[in-house]
């Protein structure tokens, strides 16, 4: 293994330490203390994650976190991690998590690279059809749970059958790789499309791309969008940061110095405040 390998590994497992502290309910930090005075704990391989190559990080109502990683799937409850792969989980076809969701309901859906979908509902794990895409990231709407893939948008009702189907009202996107859904207080689903931009659902008609004053758009071919704490949509990318003032889009934010630098993630915390 090359010293720049190993180097990103041990980046990968600092990250991931931070991650689960950054999970921890923040109302059971002392405000009066620095971060500092905290202990710091990093957790790798040798102490059962499947890979160093972490995707995403979410929690379940019963506080048990999940992480999704190149190698499986691990849940941790404080002090040891279980594994979950194609080897021991009939449910999973391969190995590479590409996404984790928490419904309403508290079902947690995972999202694979080249396999579909799996949930775990009341402790099992099945395989939800269709199998063959890779599942980008998920949402939920009144109706159920909203699915971007590389084949465009998909919809599984909570009522019905275990399985998604494409949605036909974004049927031009399906051979589109969809990285990015939002579904806002007003029932629009917002679309991040790639290379394409940024498009809605609203009433059953789609609608896009959005105009941000620019022939490049919000400049990334990955850019991203989640809603603020009043349920609208917030997108941004090298060529700003951008809302919407009723139908209006306005920039919030001047265009990136470093434009070649990608924006992976962004969060709203608790108190409002953009990250």
């Amino acid at each position: 293994m090359s010293a720049g390998r190993r180097g990103g590994a041990c980046a990968c497992g600092l990250l991931l330490g931070l991650l689960l502290i950054a999970v921890t309910p923040l109302a059971a930090l002392d405000p009066s203390r620095r971060l500092t005075q905290y202990r710091v704990e990093t957790w790798g391989v040798e102490e059962g994650l499947p890979s160093l190559s972490v995707a995403v990080v979410t929690q379940t109502p019963d506080g048990y976190l999940w992480i999704g990683t190149t190698e499986g799937l691990a849940s941790f409850d404080g002090v040891r991690f279980r594994t979950y792969d194609r080897w021991n989980t009939p449910a999973f076809r391969l190995n590479e998590i590409r996404s984790l969701f928490v419904d309403s309901r508290g079902a947690l859906w995972i999202g694979f690279a080249g396999s579909g979908v799996v949930v775990r509902e009341r402790g099992e794990f099945v395989a939800v059809e269709p199998s063959g895409l890779t599942a980008v990231n998920f949402a939920e709407d009144a109706d159920g749970v909203l699915l971007g893939t590389d084949r465009g948008l998909f919809h599984r009702r909570h009522d019905a059958p275990l399985r998604f189907a494409p949605v036909s009202a974004a049927a031009t996107l399906s051979g589109d790789l969809i990285f990015r859904v939002n579904h806002d207080r007003r029932g629009r689903t917002w679309l991040n499309v790639l290379k394409r931009g940024v498009f809605w659902l609203d009433g059953g008609e789609l609608r896009g791309p959005l105009s941000f004053g620019s022939p490049s758009g919000l400049g990334d071919e990955y850019s991203t969008s989640l809603l603020d704490e009043q349920g609208q949509p917030v997108f941004s990318g090298s060529n700003g940061l951008f809302g919407l003032a009723g139908e209006e889009v306005r920039r919030f934010a001047p265009p990136r110095a470093k434009s070649e630098d990608p924006l992976y993630a962004q969060l709203i915390d608790r108190t409002g405040v953009l990250w």
